[in-house]
């Protein structure tokens, strides 16, 4: 009996060390794979964790908390149904849509019995729709760590890489300092002053302008001159893509061997201005459709 047991308490020892080796040696090959799309230009050493949370790329989207879940659903559906009166409205109506014609939320009253009693059979079948409070999270407890280090950390910039996908990351007085010998050329000048309420002023009147020259619609010139848009508007922002592939051979082995980056490179980088929110945002997107 005593053999049997002491057999028995070998096997589950040895079975506990191969899960830790197996373990440690699944860790050491996530970790090689994500160093191929992780590029440490900075003076930061990252963890194995933080290399395989940078490796799931800048899309990706960590598992959201289900404490509002059926709020949100509901909230969704109530537009679906809405959607599906409208549908039923106007289904005999065959016209166009114009690309900028704005959603004006309208809704429909109740006409059609059929499906009304849809709509409410499969809300109510919504509202006892369990939400489960333990969903499995896309992160291991060592990567949700690893985020909130990153995202405290003021002293990098993490950018995707010109020309590919990786991830770089750089220290933030690196990529101020790129940003700033791009800016201190004759291609830029800076203003003494700047006013945001007369540059919206010259935005409306150049697309009043179009409008009664009869270069665009009525439709149009409502969509840009959005009054939500355009009070709600800011500057643009400039950033830059670091181009990797002009780092000679050499160099990048040498930094992709060391972790971080000791020989001081700065890489250039590709400036792009973002529209994005700003006073001539909804311009470019006519100018878009137009071309």
């Amino acid at each position: 009996m005593a053999r049997r047991f002491n057999r028995n308490a070998k096997k589950q020892k040895f079975r506990f060390y191969n899960k830790k080796e197996r373990n440690k040696y699944n860790m050491q090959q996530r970790t090689a794979h994500a160093k191929k799309h992780v590029i440490n230009l900075s003076k930061r050493r990252l963890s194995n964790q933080e290399y395989i949370l940078l490796a799931k790329g800048l899309k990706f989207i960590p598992t959201p908390s289900s404490k509002n879940a059926k709020m949100s659903i509901l909230k969704d559906y109530n537009e679906f149904a809405r959607k599906l009166r409208c549908r039923y409205m106007f289904s005999q109506e065959k016209t166009d849509l114009h690309p900028f014609r704005s959603n004006t939320g309208y809704k429909p009253a109740s006409t059609c019995h059929t499906l009304e009693n849809y709509i409410d059979l499969t809300k109510l079948e919504l509202s006892f729709l369990p939400i489960e409070r333990n969903v499995k999270n896309n992160l291991t407890k060592g990567e949700r760590i690893a985020l909130r280090n990153l995202k405290n950390d003021e002293t990098i910039v993490i950018k995707k890489a010109d020309k590919n996908s990786n991830c770089v990351i750089l220290d933030r007085l690196d990529y101020i300092t790129e940003v700033t010998r791009q800016l201190n050329t004759q291609h830029y000048c800076q203003l003494d002053s700047f006013n945001m309420a007369e540059l919206k002023i010259q935005v409306i009147e150049y697309i009043k302008s179009l409008y009664d020259q009869g270069i665009i619609d009525k439709i149009s010139f409502k969509f840009l001159t959005n009054g939500q848009k355009l009070r709600d508007a800011r500057l643009g922002r400039i950033y830059i893509l670091p181009k990797i592939h002009r780092l000679e051979t050499e160099t990048f082995k040498q930094i992709q061997h060391d972790g971080l980056n000791e020989l001081n490179i700065i890489p250039p980088g590709r400036p792009i201005i973002s529209q994005c929110g700003s006073v001539t945002e909804l311009i470019d997107a006519v100018e878009f459709v137009q071309l």
